[in-house]
């Protein structure tokens, strides 16, 4: 019986009318793009709008949610791995009872790990199914095999860039990478850091057309965040800009994104555990 099989046991096929989290990774071509404070800020959003949110930090060994939030985790997902503590220890309580698990230090990705780690791990994700309404994966810049699977079997995927046009570039990268070896592959596209919404727009037109050309795949366009001064002096300060200038143009882009994906439904009925299974077979 495999990993995916087990799990579904264990969970005695839950009932198909209980609610399920809508599981969303959040991805960039490129560092430098405010991938993970945009992340970290929609969490905050989507809780103050009455979600129950959880937060993994993926970009293991050089993770930074809980350093934006100015707390110090006392577990991280390597203590998970090591079976030092429970997943519902590991997390950190953050602005709105939202739940984050530190990304760690010293683990290069998720294949590395023994086949019992990993399903002592997925086992635990698989028991938080009912807890919470939406889990959001913070990947690393780039693409490993372990962000490549997190993509392939999430809800929906969020790519990550700014009107930049090295930032445009690797995000593009990113896409082609995906695309290449999974057709079916499937995104939104958030334009960061926008001075205007002109600048936006333009940006995601022509990203658009390219991969249109190029890729043969479509764009569909999550939204814009705007440039915001407070952003760089809420990081400073290490609170969430949702919550350090909630009427700031930054604040309110991801308000109004949180607002859209409060409507989103997940693509199938089985929750996490339709998640571990599709990321068992990618892998």
């Amino acid at each position: 019986m495999d990993q995916a099989s087990q799990l579904r046991k264990l969970m005695k096929e839950p009932d198909s009318y209980s609610p399920k989290p809508t599981l969303i990774a959040v991805a960039s071509g490129k560092g430098g793009v405010g991938k993970s404070t945009l992340t970290l800020n929609l969490g905050v959003a989507l809780a103050k709008a009455g979600s129950r949110v959880a937060i993994f930090d993926l970009d293991i060994g050089f993770g930074n949610l809980e350093t934006l939030l100015g707390a110090n985790a006392k577990y991280s997902m390597n203590d998970v791995k090591e079976g030092v503590v429970s997943l519902k220890e590991a997390f950190l309580e953050g602005p709105y009872g939202i739940h984050i698990l530190a990304g760690g230090s010293g683990l290069s990705t998720i294949t590395e790990w023994h086949k019992e780690e990993v399903n002592r791990f997925l086992t635990e994700v698989a028991r938080m199914d009912v807890s919470y309404d939406v889990i959001l994966f913070d990947t690393g810049a780039g693409l490993t095999d372990m962000q490549r699977t997190i993509l392939l079997a999430v809800d929906q995927t969020f790519v990550v860039t700014t009107p930049e046009p090295p930032a445009m570039t690797d995000a593009y990268s990113l896409v082609k990478l995906m695309s290449a070896t999974s057709p079916d592959f499937s995104f939104q596209l958030i334009v960061n850091q926008c001075s205007s919404l002109v600048e936006g727009t333009q940006s995601a037109k022509q990203f658009e057309q390219v991969c249109a050309e190029f890729l043969n795949c479509e764009v569909e366009i999550a939204g814009f965040i705007m440039k915001d001064a407070d952003i760089s002096v809420a990081v400073k300060k290490q609170i969430p800009y949702f919550l350090y200038a909630p009427k700031g143009s930054a604040a309110r882009s991801i308000e109004r994104l949180a607002f859209k994906l409060r409507g989103f439904e997940p693509r199938d009925k089985n929750g996490v555990v339709g998640f571990i299974s599709r990321w068992m077979t990618f892998r």
